[in-house]
This record gives structure tokens, sequence and C-alpha cells, in this order.
């Protein structure tokens, strides 16, 4: 083994299948932290405010203690919209949004309101704001709550976006190392996997190395997979051992790149990287 030297397998190309095989795992972790807060910041945007109002004077079926059966009530509520939004509502670019583009039923009331309250000055607003201010004391409450929902539920945006990303590049790796001794990418940037007396891997053994470069996330999935569930989701909070599980990938990559020829999944495995 005296040729499997640092400086043969340098940092660089040791570097290259670690990079590709953790890049659809990080690529959906940063994504899932970018969706997370995405629903809590919508619900209290001004479309998002919108919108509900909308969906509050289309339903059908009215919650328990809603006045909007009350045509005055109604007219008011009406004006107050118009008055609040109309410059949004009559916006052809609000409807053109993708999480518009299916409210047929809201598009139509707001052209029906558009048409019956062409302005609204400042007094009708006033007088309009007074009357509802039950509505808009429930339509506040009722949306803090679906906040605080959001937020919530925010853990459980995080852990199964990552999860597809994670059972993707774990997938991934196993096949690449079970078709080619070391991998794919190993081979292709010009480096094998060998045993102590010099001689390449077999699949076998390739597979072995694999599982043991992806233990921790296979116990993670494996969590995943059998614990007590809440409707679809585990019913603990998983993102602290998600962290956990990102924090020892990273001290395993951060070992394999100061010693490129022979990460910790390699002295478990018994093998050494080597120029091919």
């Amino acid at each position: 083994m005296a040729g499997a030297t640092p400086e043969t397998v340098t940092r660089t190309r040791r570097a290259v299948p670690v990079a590709i095989a953790a890049v659809p795992a990080v690529m959906m972790l940063l994504l899932s932290l970018a969706l997370a807060p995405a629903l809590a910041g919508f619900l209290q945007s001004t479309d998002g405010v919108l919108l509900r109002w909308l969906q509050a004077l289309t339903e059908t079926k009215r919650s328990e203690g809603s006045r909007l059966g009350d045509p005055a009530v109604r007219d008011a509520v009406e004006r107050y919209v118009v008055g609040q939004y109309g410059a949004r509502l009559r916006d052809p670019q609000f409807w053109n949004q993708t999480i518009t583009g299916d409210m047929k039923a809201e598009h139509a009331m707001a052209e029906t309101m558009l048409a019956r309250h062409p302005e609204v000055s400042p007094a009708e607003l006033a007088a309009a704001t007074t009357t509802i201010a039950p509505e808009l004391e429930r339509f506040n409450r009722e949306t803090a709550r679906a906040i605080s929902e959001a937020n919530g539920s925010s853990g459980a945006v995080v852990r199964a976006v990552t999860f597809v990303g994670v059972c993707f590049s774990l997938v991934l790796s196993l096949l690449s190392a079970l078709i080619v001794p070391g991998g794919l990418v190993t081979r292709l940037i010009g480096l094998a996997i060998v045993r102590r007396d010099g001689r390449e891997i077999g699949r076998l053994r390739s597979f072995g190395r694999a599982v043991l470069m992806w233990l921790p996330g296979l116990i993670w999935v494996a969590w995943i997979v059998m614990a007590p569930r809440e409707g679809s989701v585990p019913a603990a909070n998983s993102v602290p051992r998600l962290l956990l599980l990102f924090g020892v990938f990273a001290a395993g990559i951060t070992w394999t790149l100061v010693n490129p020829t022979r990460g910790p999944h390699d002295r478990a495995a018994g093998t050494w990287v080597v120029p091919r």
C-alpha cells in the first residue's frame, strides 16, 4: 500500500463522489427549509388574506356563528373587501398566479363585488369596518390559528422533503456500488477501491462499504418508517434527529477529505482508495 498516499489521491478528486452522493439530500434539505415557512408567510400576505376573504364569501355552508347570511353584513363585508383590496382584485397578475389559477368561484365573486361596489369611499369603508367588527375579530383569530398550525407543520415539511432526498441519494449510491465496485463515479474519475493486498474489491464488498458509508442515513430512514405515527407522520418530532444525521454525515465527509485514501467507512470495511 506504499503507493496509496494522500498525495496521490487528491482531496479535490476524492470530494467529487462525496459531493455527488450528498447533493440530492442537501438540496432537498435546503428546499424544505425554504418551503417550511412559505405557507405561514403567504397566510400573512395581502394575497393570502384576500383569498381567505373571497373563500369565506363563496362558501355555501356557513360555519357556526357566521353572520354572512345576513344581507346587511354581507354587503358590509363586500364593501370592506373592495375598499381594502380593490386594486388587487382588478389586477390581472393576481388572477394569473398559480395559486389563484383554478379559483373560478372566487374570481366570479370578485367580479360581482366590483360590479356592485365600483367605488368605496373612505367613509363607506369606515362604516363597513365598524359593521363587521365581529367578523374581523373572528377572521384575525382564525388567521392566527392557521399561521400557528402552518408553523407547527414546518418540522413535518422539512422531514418529509428531506426524507425523499436522503432516500434518493442512498438508493443511487447503493445501486452504483453494487453495479460497479467502488461506485460508478469513483471509477469515472480514475480512482479504485482496493483491499489490504492491493486487489480491487468485488461488488459484494463494495456494497457493504456503501452501506457503512450510509449507515447513519439508513438508521434515520428506518426510524422514520417504523416510528409511531399521528396520521401520516411520525408522532415524535424528528427534526433534531435530522440535524444530528447531517452532523454525523458532515463529520464523516470532513474525515474523508482530510484523509482522502481512507475515510471512516474505508477503515470499517478494510479498504483503501488509490489511483486506478
